[in-house]
């Protein structure tokens, strides 16, 4: 059963007392099985009357229980149910049910999941006490009627009573295993927890590892930076070793030498011994000699340090000078080219001094001329007056055609007025002597309904002075489409106009022909001109 489209539940219910008449009135609660939790759930409370519940409810609710258990539902779960009455109806040790025997459908077409309980007769007391029921409750009524007098001897009923306590004892198996089942989802849950926490444990200690391996990481490369320091200073000493080894070689020469001296002069002085006051005074002097012997080979000693000193010096002395003149070079060069520069960027400022210079005084030039318009276009502005009249269009396009002309020739600038479009807002009548526009004021408008105002626009152009030899095709470049297409019906041609969009030529104005200037043409030739289109 697709039950996840589930969208209503009905339950449906007949009950009825002793006597086998409808109940006239008893309060309800409709109970679902929680396995979780292990308990009933209440999610109904309602009153049977005259023997009738019905119940309908959509899955829209939002009452706690009911979230529960259309959750389950819409799972294609169906949990066991039960109606039990709010108040004791006898007076039993066991919890009093009243069913829990139902059938349920489907109605895919409708969303609409149906529990019906049937019907239910309640049993009279007698007979509840001679069963035993369940530990926990008892079933008080039937689905036979018990209103007869024989009716605990027939044995229909008898074998109705022994299904119902098969149907029981199912009903406590079915629970006894979800019981165990529900205790065995506890025990998983309870691993899945344990074994969580022992992988944030372990997630936790591979980070901290991963920390001292890194600290350890970092010493072991600091004790290597200090063992070959320790190398270099090793290989130093060293290398002072050797040298006053050799010099302590030279010295035991010397000291050989000596010597050989003194024996000599020992075996002299045996033989000149008749001459012992000379010996005395040669002995005296030969102290006097060893002393200053010593005093030398320390001052010896001494100046051999300084002499290594010095020439470590003389080398650093060296090397600090090469680099002196790297950096002298080095610097020479970019002088050289800071020179350079600034002659070129010298150059550049004159160049644009002159033409900012240039600039202002055609600005005042411009400035001038554009003040002298204005004058004049006042002084013409009080000499007409605003006709308010209906005006024929060729005359409105003749009378704006001459202004312009007019205001071009009294400039004496380089420059000439050229491809002028107007955007005109005025009424538009049609009468015997053709369209009319008749222009409004500020105060005439407000009279006039917008939407009977039209949008005139006229695009006037200086007459195209294209020059070219007879038979070829002259230069279009430059151009509106109307020029052009003027400029090629006095020649017998026809235009293929193409627009494109390119930022470096004014909009509407053509940029490009095919053919090219002064190519060959024939009579009827179609012409492509492509045109400028930035909107």
């Amino acid at each position: 059963m697709p039950l996840s489209k589930l969208k209503h539940i009905r339950i449906d219910f007949s009950l009825y007392d002793e006597k086998n008449k409808p109940k006239a009135k008893l309060p309800i609660f409709i109970q679902y099985y929680e396995v979780t939790t292990n308990a009933w759930i209440s999610i109904y409370v309602a009153d049977i009357v005259k023997g009738v519940l019905s119940i309908e409810e959509t899955t829209k609710s939002r009452a706690k229980a009911l979230l529960s258990f259309f959750k389950i539902l819409k799972n294609n779960q169906i949990p066991e149910l039960r109606i039990v009455a709010q108040k004791t109806l006898y007076k039993l040790d066991q919890f009093q049910v009243l069913t829990s025997l139902y059938a349920f459908h489907f109605d895919e077409e409708q969303s609409v999941l149906h529990f019906d309980f049937g019907t239910a007769y309640l049993l009279p007391e007698a007979i509840l006490k001679e069963q035993q029921g369940f530990t926990d409750f008892i079933v008080v009524t039937s689905p036979y009627s018990f209103a007869y007098d024989n009716q605990l001897l027939d044995k229909s009923l008898q074998q109705c009573l022994t299904k119902t306590k098969t149907l029981e004892a199912s009903l406590a198996k079915t629970k006894t295993q979800l019981t165990a089942k529900q205790k065995q989802y506890t025990e998983v849950a309870n691993t899945l927890k344990t074994a969580t926490k022992t992988h944030t444990d372990l997630s936790q200690a591979h980070t901290d590892l991963e920390a001292n391996f890194k600290s350890l990481a970092s010493d072991a490369k600091d004790c290597q930076e200090e063992k070959e320091a320790l190398q270099a200073a090793l290989n130093e000493t060293q290398q002072a070793l050797e040298a006053l080894h050799e010099k302590n070689t030279k010295l035991q020469t010397q000291n050989e030498s000596l010597t050989t001296s003194l024996n000599e002069a020992k075996q002299d002085i045996e033989r000149l011994t008749p001459f012992e006051g000379l010996y005395e005074a040669s002995q005296k002097e030969y102290a006097a000699l060893n002393g200053n012997y010593t005093e030398s080979i320390q001052a010896l000693e001494h100046c051999a340090k300084g002499y290594t000193a010095l020439q470590e010096a003389y080398a650093q002395l060296q090397k600090e000078q090469q680099d002196c003149l790297e950096q002298l070079e080095t610097c020479s060069a970019e002088k050289a080219q800071s020179d350079k520069e600034r002659l070129e960027a010298n150059a550049a400022l004159d160049t644009l001094n002159t033409k900012y210079n240039t600039a202002v005084e055609h600005l005042g030039n411009k400035t001038e001329e554009v003040a002298q318009l204005q004058l004049k276009i006042d002084e013409l502005s009080k000499e007409v007056a605003f006709d308010l009249r209906p005006m024929p269009v060729s005359g409105v396009y003749t009378n704006i055609v001459n202004e312009i002309q007019l205001a071009d020739n009294l400039n004496n600038s380089d420059y000439k007025l050229s491809n002028i479009q107007l955007k005109i807002k005025s009424l538009v009548n049609r009468d015997q002597d053709g369209v009319n526009l008749q222009f409004l004021n500020h105060e005439t408008a407000k009279e006039i309904n917008g939407n009977s105002i039209s949008e005139v626009v006229l695009d006037i152009e200086s007459a195209p002075r294209a020059v070219s030899e007879p038979g070829k095709l002259p230069n279009l470049i430059g151009f509106t489409e109307t020029a052009v297409r003027r400029i090629l019906s006095n020649q017998g041609l026809r235009l293929n106009p193409v627009y494109q969009k390119q930022s470096t030529v004014p909009s509407g104005e053509s940029f490009k022909q095919s053919p090219a200037v002064n190519s060959t043409i024939q009579n009827n030739q179609l012409i492509t001109v492509i045109f400028s289109k930035n909107e």
